[in-house]
């Protein structure tokens, strides 16, 4: 019983550390290029791709979600609410690019809404999509671009020669055929574009005199496999790593393996203590030694 009274103290204790440095923020972006492509083989689909900017957003922050909160203007009859959202992986697509090739850029990270999205007028809410615009922050891009399509939609192939539609009046998503489809407004709409509505926080890692005594560094960082993090304290004194993610959750206690010149080494394999795989985002390795701390960002991006 003690031992257990010990551990939850201990843990509440590390919670509420890291709870304290957090600040939290909101950041809403208008699409920079916003167009929906026509689709055939099966029938006739509409696809919709959204490049946003996202360097206005600070250097330092977690991405706790991520929506996109287009508004709706014309719902069709067998509009089932059901929707796919990509990460597109491109920085330099635009409009005036051909619907074949923005459509053959390679996707990533997909995020299903299996139904409510869009389904009355009005301004719509998709999904969290965090795991999609972390892909393009934590590798320092300029711009983060979405793809969606309705999963019920089988078509597959723009026409040869095409182009997107680039329209001021409305963007479309669906099979249009089967009035399987929904339209909202595009970024023209200056009152009601397809806003991407981002919440964060900063991490406040301020440290007294004592902790910029302790030298660390982590590599490589952003990482997708393993990251070795190294750090040496004045006196030599052993030190200990844990992992926790953005919210004070602890992951994993790292294993040192000591080496020259006062140096402990840890490795992380982005595992938990179960050896369970965690999602990309965001995690803090805390070091300590007897009377320091040392707080270190870590980006996990597979």
């Amino acid at each position: 019983m003690k031992f257990n009274l010990v551990s939850l103290v201990y843990k509440l204790v590390v919670v509420l550390f890291i709870s304290t440095l957090l600040i939290p923020g909101q950041t809403s972006l208008a699409p920079v290029e916003d167009v929906f492509i026509y689709t055939f083989g099966g029938g006739q689909g509409a696809n919709i791709f959204l490049k946003y900017n996202i360097s206005s957003l600070p250097g330092d922050i977690v991405v706790d979600s991520a929506f996109l909160t287009p508004f709706v203007h014309f719902v069709g009859t067998n509009w089932d609410g059901d929707a796919k959202f990509f990460n597109v992986n491109s920085q330099i697509w635009t409009g005036a690019d051909s619907s074949r090739l923005i459509y053959s850029i390679a996707t990533s990270e997909s995020t299903h809404q299996s139904t409510g999205f869009a389904i009355a007028l009005g301004q719509a809410r998709s999904v969290d999509l965090r795991n999609i615009v972390n892909i393009d922050y934590s590798g320092g891009h300029t711009f983060c671009s979405i793809k969606i399509k309705d999963p019920d939609d089988m078509t597959f192939q723009p026409p040869p020669g095409s182009y997107p539609v680039n329209s001021n009046e409305t963007l479309a998503v669906g099979e249009i055929l089967s009035n399987c489809y929904v339209f909202v407004y595009p970024s023209e709409y200056s009152n009601a574009p397809p806003w991407l509505v981002i919440y964060h926080h900063t991490v406040d890692l301020s440290e007294n005199d004592d902790a910029a005594n302790l030298s660390v560094n982590a590599h490589p960082n952003p990482f997708n496999q393993s990251i070795t993090i190294q750090g040496c304290s004045p006196n030599g004194s052993r030190l200990s790593a844990v992992i926790y993610n953005a919210i004070g959750s602890k992951i994993t206690l790292l294993e040192n393996h000591q080496g020259t010149d006062n140096k402990n080494i840890f490795a992380w394999d982005g595992c938990n203590e179960s050896g369970i795989q965690q999602p990309n985002g965001t995690y803090f390795c805390i070091l300590r030694n007897q009377d320091r701390t040392k707080t270190l960002r870590i980006n996990l991006i597979r």
